[in-house]
Parts: structure tokens; sequence; C-alpha cells
């Protein structure tokens, strides 16, 4: 299935993609692939900045439940979702508002902010 929209993280030596489909987003790396129905989208939106304890590159930070996945430290994209052990994830994509937008689009849900 091809995806309608389509973006990425670089994190040399590999990419981190990150896809919309008409039924889900998809973050998808080397070593993992993380699937995020419609359904269970909590809610997204710009971060302006994030912690200045997180680095470049996936890290995970299990006592809350989020997964970084950041190229630079501005302009990331916070996806909240209900279910799964990973509950936000923060993505330092290209053109965020392109991706929250595609997804407002495509899930239907015109509040997700």
């Amino acid at each position: 299935m091809e995806a309608l929209y389509a973006d990425w993280i670089d994190l040399f030596p590999y990419k981190v993609h990150v896809r919309v489909f008409w039924d889900r987003m998809e973050v998808k790396a080397h070593l993992f692939k993380i699937e995020i129905p419609f359904s269970e989208l909590e809610g997204m939106g710009i971060v302006e900045r994030i912690p200045w304890y997180v680095g470049r590159g996936i890290e995970p930070y299990p006592h809350n439940r989020t997964l970084y996945v950041v190229s630079r430290r501005r302009n990331c994209v916070e996806v909240r979702k209900g279910s799964g052990f990973w509950r936000r994830l923060v993505l330092s994509v290209n053109q965020p508002d392109l991706l929250i937008e595609s997804v407002k689009r495509y899930s239907g849900r015109g509040w997700i902010i």
C-alpha cells in the first residue's frame, strides 16, 4: 500500500520514515515499526522545544512512556495515543505542519491539536 503522506527523520547513518495511510500512521526504522491506528490517536501538536536532557537519536524514556526520535531540537511533532506501551512519540520531521494537516485530513478528526 502506498503512503498518502511521507516524511523522514535523518539520523545518520539511517533514516526513520513517518508515513500516513488511509487508516493509520506509521513510524518505521531498521529496528522497530510503530503503527498508530487513527482510532487510538488522542492528539497531535507541535512542540517548540524539547527538554534539555534529550539528545539526538532514538531515546526511550519508559518512566513516562515517551519515545523521542529527534534529529534537531525545535519544531517537533508530539503524537499522543491511547493504548500501547509508548503513549507519546516526539518526532522531529522535516515538515511538522504538513504531517499534522495530513493526519487531520485522512483521519477525519479536525480536533487533533
